[in-house]
């Protein structure tokens, strides 16, 4: 059973990072850049997350966690926009706490020392409306939604539907890239269906250029429960704090990137570690001329993007040729003057047939 789970789990990975995959954000970090990955790119994410002491509040549960594989999408609808679907497929949590009296507790399902359910789906689009430029920093807006796919009988999900609406700023300072996020966050009431709590979301990162191929990556992500008193389980205040490195395996096309990070959960009073890898895959989904374009700090402007050329059955039809006129000879004179009339005049004063 065991050798038939890994290699079920190879297949997957292989299949996420092969070319044609079409299985985003920036990793490890979760405060998203306005940059999007540019018109016609595709950008295919794969991995694994490791966290211990994961703490479910809803359902009581804590213990050590693993998602595999995690996986992200992004597509590049044009120069300034982009589409994300991040997610994963299969998280297990081996449980070293129950709390009995947590809201939900009575809905559980599992017995064991183990649980396990798929990841919580994310749908975002990214619209970069301001480029960066020397004297300001690039500016852009994120609508994303959280779908309910883990349940709340496994311990793992809430069975609500999130939706959140981020303003996204980043500027270059030498080798320095500072991206901040700040937005509003519509979290439902997991224990009662009709009550929200509208929570502030906040995100600063740093990625500072050590080499052409490594970066040293932190950030400070979270949001904030904008409810007086007590906020609804599962809508708590909570913050992460991470370090990490990242390195591009080809750092002139950034067609892969291998992440190894460090995570401190500030939620609570203890620290949560974490072991988290990415695979990371930059693709040109169209094929086309190469035109010019607005290049992203995601994409180096070496691999300039690629400009989306519609489908046949939408292109217009090219206008009918029309031959070209036969040329008059001699030309047509000018109202009220014959071509060459004084040259023949002149010839003709000299003929001998001329009368007299």
């Amino acid at each position: 059973m065991t050798r038939r789970f890994a290699t079920l789990v190879l297949i997957c990975l292989a299949a996420l990072l092969a070319p044609q995959g079409a299985v985003a954000q920036q990793r490890p970090l979760l405060t998203e850049d306005p940059e999007p990955i540019g018109a016609g790119r595709l950008l295919i994410e794969g991995g694994f997350d490791i966290t211990h002491d994961e703490q479910y509040p809803v359902s009581g549960l804590e213990g050590n966690l693993l998602r595999l594989p995690t996986a992200g999408v992004s597509v590049g609808l044009s120069s300034i926009a982009e589409l994300q679907i991040d997610g994963g497929f299969y998280d297990r949590l081996s449980i070293k706490r129950r709390d009995p009296n947590a809201p939900l507790a009575s809905e559980l399902t599992a017995t064991g020392g183990r649980t396990h359910d798929v990841s919580d789906f994310v749908v975002a689009t990214k619209i970069r409306f301001m480029a960066e430029a020397a004297g300001r920093p690039a500016l852009g807006i994120r609508f994303a939604t959280r779908l309910p796919n883990a349940s709340n009988e496994s311990g793992l999900g809430l069975d609500t539907t999130d939706f959140h609406i981020t303003l996204l700023g980043a500027k270059t300072v030498q080798s320095i890239r500072v991206v901040g996020n700040l937005g509003v966050g519509i979290l439902s009431d997991p224990t009662v269906g009709h009550r929200q709590n509208d929570v502030l979301d906040y995100g600063l990162s740093f990625a500072r250029a050590m080499t052409q191929a490594a970066e040293l990556v932190g950030e400070l992500n979270g949001r904030f429960s904008t409810r007086g008193g007590d906020a609804f389980p599962g809508t708590e205040t909570r913050g992460l704090l991470k370090f990490g490195g990242r390195l591009h395996a080809r750092p002139d096309q950034v067609r892969r990137r291998r992440v190894l990070r460090h995570d401190d959960d500030r939620s609570d009073d203890r620290p949560h570690r974490g072991i988290h890898l990415r695979l990371q895959r930059v693709h040109s989904a169209v094929r086309g001329p190469l035109k010019g374009c607005a290049t992203s700090s995601r994409v180096p402007s070496r691999a300039c993007c690629r400009t989306l050329s519609p489908p046949p059955f939408l292109r217009a039809a090219a206008p009918p040729t029309i031959p070209a006129r036969r040329r008059r000879w001699p030309p047509r004179a000018r109202a009220g003057r014959r071509p060459g009339s004084r040259a023949r005049r002149a010839a003709f004063a000299g003929s001998p047939h001329r009368r007299a």
